[in-house]
């Protein structure tokens, strides 16, 4: 329990960015390939973006996102889609009036007094979907959690095989 004056603190492992990467800008992904800071591919593969000679596709970079949405979901369809925009506003899940997890698309992650990861879709991805750098020692894994209505990715989480997951927050209301 927190009280008041109590401070918390919460540490990160070295990050790799800030809310879903598929909802980053594509003008900004496509500005990073032309840097090269990232390869095509990964234009793709992490942050959805179709390139076709140098420019943002609009439609297959949807089409895109889409798809990696539906992979998130254990290959289901999302039976929504997140608002559109970027941005520390994208960020979830939110707390919504102090009482419950949502996310962007409105989903109902249960209540804030409790861990919304149970209400997630959970799913173990190995490190290399993260990108070429990322590897893990044996007994770890990487696990995704994402909205069940829109594919919306929540966390992603590194934990031992053997370990139930840890709750990022819960609020006693």
């Amino acid at each position: 329990p927190l009280h008041r004056g109590d401070v918390l603190a919460y540490s990160f492992q070295g990050g790799g960015g800030y809310g879903d990467p598929i909802r980053r800008d594509p003008a900004r992904v496509s500005r990073d390939v032309a840097a090269g800071f990232v390869p095509p591919h990964w234009a793709s593969a992490l942050y959805g973006v179709v390139l076709r000679e140098g420019a943002v596709d609009a439609e297959a970079t949807r089409a895109r996102r889409r798809e990696i949405r539906a992979e998130r979901l254990g290959g289901r369809p999302p039976q929504a889609d997140p608002p559109e925009g970027t941005g520390m506003a994208a960020v979830c899940p939110r707390i919504e009036n102090g009482k419950s997890f949502r996310c962007l698309c409105g989903a109902d992650l249960g209540p804030a007094s409790e861990n919304w990861k149970a209400r997630a879709h959970r799913r173990v991805v190995p490190p290399q979907a993260c990108g070429p750098h990322l590897t893990l020692h044996a007994e770890l894994e990487l696990r995704e959690f994402a909205c069940t209505e829109c594919g919306t990715l929540l966390e992603l989480e590194v934990a031992r095989r053997d370990q139930d997951s840890l709750a990022t927050i819960v609020l006693d209301t």
